[in-house]
């Protein structure tokens, strides 16, 4: 549960609010400068390997650079065996107001 506002942190003396994790900064320029020195190799290992074992790399990288969609829930309170009409035009927006 977080902090409300105005109250003292229960370590006063800890991180500032905003500041970087220095760890976590490190071990990312660390795993940067790894794949840049090492781009031409894997790229040449990536190409060694069999088509489907290239594809399930290439598709687990992708989560580094696409957003991953969050599956979301349509909750209506229509009856189960509801008939919707869906129409385009003049005609079926005739149908729909008689």
């Amino acid at each position: 549960m977080p902090l409300q506002k105005g109250c003292k942190p229960n370590n006063p003396a800890g991180r500032k609010v905003g500041s970087k994790n220095t760890a976590t900064t490190e071990l990312k320029l660390w795993v940067k400068t790894l794949l840049e020195t090492n781009q031409a190799q894997f790229e040449a290992d990536l190409l060694s390997v069999e088509p489907k074992e290239r594809l399930q790399i290439m598709t687990a990288l992708l989560k580094y650079t696409i957003p991953t969609i969050q599956s979301t829930e349509l909750k209506t309170d229509l009856p189960k065996h509801t008939v919707i009409r869906i129409g385009y035009g003049s005609e079926n927006n005739k149908d729909l107001q008689e």
